[in-house]
């Protein structure tokens, strides 16, 4: 799709959230990709991101001094054009990206590490495995709440995740590890000093802890349960 030339953004200055789809535009053409008509906006999610050529032009392209929230999902939300735009949101910290085959372990490289909330997701309808990330992870240890998908992570990931001391809540998609070695970051001396939760998906849901001060319990999500420490009696509730 070719916008008119002659085609003026229209003004929204006092917009604070967008959902962008890209499938209707050409970003190299469209004057709505410039973002010059949302000088406050603070979130911003982008739909069927298919640029996949790993560069863009954001020498002509409007910053966002104030957006901290970016959600891209499409067939290229794994691509490195997504590192090139970062730099247009000097203040980002939150981060999602779905991708349908999920190979991120090479934009990870190139994101910058000052993210506190990062969610690497895989499309649901792709019927292949994520590729696993985790060895990218240690950049990111200002992370506060750390999301992986199916498929995106090893067994060794609690080994990339010392030092992660921001770290409240883990999410993890379907996926091999230890329990026991996954219990060692919310108690213990390699615990991590903020972790509240680790979330699991149902691969785990038949393992109890053996730690008698960490407690399973069921999350809403059908299949998800959460390992957290047991709260001293008397402050339940």
């Amino acid at each position: 799709m070719t916008s008119d030339p002659t085609l003026k953004p229209l003004s929204f200055p006092c917009l604070l959230h967008l959902h962008f789809d890209m499938s209707y535009v050409e970003y190299t053409r469209n004057p709505l990709f410039d973002f010059s008509s949302f000088p406050i906006l603070q979130d911003l999610r982008i739909a069927d991101w298919h640029i996949d050529d790993g560069t863009l032009p954001t020498s002509s392209l409007t910053h966002l001094p104030h957006l901290s929230a970016l959600t891209i999902n499409g067939a290229n939300a794994d691509d490195y054009s997504i590192a090139s735009f970062c730099p247009l949101c000097p203040v980002l910290t939150h981060l999602t990206l779905e991708c349908y085959l999920a190979n991120y372990g090479d934009l990870l490289k190139q994101l910058p590490p000052t993210l506190t909330h990062l969610k690497l997701l895989k499309d649901p309808d792709t019927p292949s495995p994520g590729h696993r990330c985790d060895h990218e992870l240690p950049r990111f240890n200002l992370v506060q709440e750390l999301s992986l998908d199916d498929g995106l992570y090893s067994p060794s990931l609690p080994l990339y995740l010392v030092g992660f001391n921001s770290l409240r809540i883990l999410r993890l998609g379907k996926g091999h590890f230890s329990i026991e070695e996954m219990s060692k970051l919310l108690s213990g001396p390699t615990r991590l000093e903020s972790l509240l939760r680790i979330e699991f998906n149902n691969a785990l849901y038949s393992f109890d802890p053996k730690n008698p001060e960490l407690v399973k319990t069921e999350l809403p999500e059908e299949g998800w349960f959460a390992l957290s420490l047991r709260k001293p009696d008397g402050l339940d509730g």
